[in-house]
Formats: structure tokens, C-alpha cells, sequence
């Protein structure tokens, strides 16, 4: 099983390799992380964010290990803008962990 230093360890790389603000406008709503995989859902501008994403996360190492063998991009769905939010998308991810 999953040490918690491993855990912190590998949400720190998460949110060290998510792209910057002015690159992605992400919003993380459902994040879970058991010692297999991890599953990230939430919504991004545009499908190009979600691809920006993937390609990041493909990159979260501890030392030469690389942590997420497989991203599997589940559906994505389009949410038309309303009076509160502009148009965006919804996306889930699910990753399969190699370092936890």
C-alpha cells in the first residue's frame, strides 16, 4: 500500500506539472487516488486544455520513475455558456499510477 510521503510526494509533482493559469483554466472538481490508479474529473475552456493536461501529467516522475503508465481521457462533454460561466468543458481522466 501507498506510504503518505509517497502520496504527498505524488500530489506535489500533480500540481508542480499542471500548465500555468494563463495556459489552462482548469478547475479540479473530483480527484481519486487509490494505490492503482487515479481518477481526475473536472472542467477546462477548451478540449486543446484537456490535451495540454494529459501531456503534463505524462511527465510527473518521482526521480527516474515515471508515475502514470496509461491517461485514459474518458468522455468529454461540451457545457453551453449560461448567465454565471462561459462556455467550457467537462472531462474525466483515468490514470494508471505506477509510483503510490
Amino acid at each position: 500500500s501507498p506510504s503518505v510521503s509517497d502520496f504527498e510526494t505524488t500530489m506535489l509533482e500533480i500540481s508542480a506539472k499542471v500548465p500555468a493559469k494563463d495556459k489552462i483554466l482548469l478547475d479540479i472538481n473530483r480527484l481519486d487516488i487509490d494505490d492503482k490508479k487515479v481518477e481526475l474529473a473536472g472542467t477546462v475552456k477548451t478540449p486543446q486544455e484537456i490535451d495540454l493536461l494529459i501531456a503534463e501529467l505524462k511527465n510527473v516522475a518521482i526521480g527516474e520513475d515515471k508515475c502514470f503508465k496509461d491517461i485514459r481521457r474518458d468522455t468529454t462533454e461540451l457545457v453551453p455558456a449560461t448567465a454565471d460561466r462561459p462556455e467550457h468543458h467537462k472531462f474525466k481522466l483515468t490514470i494508471t499510477a505506477a509510483c503510490m
